[in-house]
């Protein structure tokens, strides 16, 4: 299925992205590493919907790990 065409992950990705990216992914470090300035963080995807992107995975590890609202965004 084309990228833009899609509407999930497939499972076995969504495993694999957990396991090999996620699992030593330290969520204060990152945003530490942001530096103060650093009040909102956006990641840009391609994908029509957030749940076909590999970047709503990192959203939802960092929503839950630092307590923070993911939004979203979408043309229209």
């Amino acid at each position: 299925v084309p990228r833009r065409e899609r509407s999930d992950l497939c499972e076995e990705f969504i495993e694999g992205y957990e396991n090999e990216v996620l699992k030593d992914f330290d969520a204060s470090a990152f945003v530490e590493e942001l530096g103060p300035e650093a009040s909102r963080i956006a990641l840009f995807c391609v994908e029509g919907e957030p749940s076909a992107c590999h970047r709503s995975l990192l959203a939802n590890y960092l929503a839950k790990a630092m307590g923070v609202k993911v939004e979203h965004l979408r043309p229209g």
